[in-house]
Parts: structure tokens; sequence; C-alpha cells
């Protein structure tokens, strides 16, 4: 039930890619499709 594993939803796509971006700096780099 990882959230990590999961496709991202409508509803946690905020805390996911915030979650993501904090992992990876990469990421932050990357233009965010909200």
């Amino acid at each position: 039930m990882s959230p990590w594993f999961q496709p991202v939803t409508s509803q946690n796509a905020p805390e996911i890619r915030i979650a993501q971006a904090e992992r990876t700096p990469l990421r932050t780099a990357a233009p965010v499709s909200r």
C-alpha cells in the first residue's frame, strides 16, 4: 500500500510529487505538470 509504487492519482499527486522531489533532486529541475 505504499504510495511510492502506486500510480499517481489526482488526490495523492501533490504529496507524491513533493516526496519524489525531495528524494530525487533531478525531478525538481524537470517541469512539473500539475
